[in-house]
């Protein structure tokens, strides 16, 4: 199978969400979770096409073991501890069990990131000793960077002036452009951050037409009809679209993008290679019950 041939560093700025390789996930999800065998297929192009980061966490189902199985020894491999439970006392032997366990499960010696899924525990009680855990794991080699996922730049208000990472994922994507807006994209890589961005297709609603998103999303119809007038008027498809958004800001470092299968991959891999088309202001949205899935109420 011929792979493709990129002329810029596109394809590098991506990396390979895997959390479809370990639960079923995603509102525009028909298959269920990724097979095995299927998910093999996805890393070695990706991997022969120039991806070299995959991003994970321990609350993703079998995703880190899937990823073992399959063998990511060459790859930049960012997973996230989980939720740390009340009840624990030595938070550091938390931590490291985590970690090490991981590390066995992906059958790799060392992370390039490791994030925190639940940073605003730094800001309880044991929160300096969690950060202290995560320090230490970098320390000894466990992890090269140690770091935050965030659900929004403000999350970042209460946690930048206490305490220093090397990586921040965030979401974004055209309707939402906070982690800009905010200023705090640029004030991150001041700061020496790298960033990485998930949620670029958000969940896979932003790939959907009228016939397909679900009818909970119509209370966002003026959107809708704004975006669907400009992809209309650029003959643009809503997957360079989407890429292009995120593709045309260089303080972005990694895009994070998840896949169903091969052939999602290998489109969207086409896709990056097209012309960045600057998208529309007026599709950009504050509305957290929009921006955020975890919010969703589609049954």
């Amino acid at each position: 199978m011929a792979k493709p041939s990129f002329t810029d560093n596109r394809i590098s700025r991506l990396a390979l969400g895997t959390v479809q390789f370990g639960i079923p996930y995603g509102i525009a999800n028909t298959q269920g979770q990724v097979k095995q065998e299927e998910v093999e297929k996805i890393l070695g192009y990706a991997f022969d096409s120039g991806v070299n980061t995959l991003d994970t966490a321990i609350a993703y189902g079998e995703s880190e073991k899937v990823l073992g199985n399959v063998g990511v020894e060459s790859w930049d491999v960012v997973s996230k501890l989980p939720q740390m439970p009340h009840q624990i006392d030595d938070i550091l032997d938390w931590v490291m069990h985590s970690v090490y366990s991981s590390l066995e499960r992906l059958k790799i010696s060392r992370l390039y990131g490791l994030l925190l899924h639940h940073p605003e525990q730094l800001l309880k009680s044991k929160g300096e000793e969690l950060y202290q855990a995560l320090t230490l794991v970098k320390e000894r080699g466990l992890a090269k960077k140690i770091g935050l996922s965030i659900y929004s730049p403000t999350d970042l208000i209460k946690l930048h002036p206490y305490f220093e990472f090397d990586l921040v994922q965030s979401p974004f994507n055209l309707l939402d452009s906070r982690l800009v807006d905010s200023g705090w994209l640029s004030r991150l890589k001041e700061d020496g951050v790298e960033v990485h961005v998930r949620s670029i297709f958000l969940q896979g609603l932003l790939l959907m037409d009228s016939c397909t998103r679900p009818k909970y999303f119509s209370r966002w119809q003026s959107i809708w009809n704004e975006w669907e007038r400009w992809l209309d008027s650029t003959n643009t498809s809503r997957l360079e679209c989407c890429l292009g958004s995120v593709i045309s800001n260089s303080q972005i470092d990694k895009i994070v993008v998840g896949v169903d299968s091969l052939s999602q991959l290998q489109e969207i891999l086409d896709a990056s290679e097209g012309s960045i088309v600057k998208t529309p202001n007026n599709v950009s949205c504050q509305d957290q019950e929009l921006l955020n899935p975890s919010l969703w109420s589609t049954d």
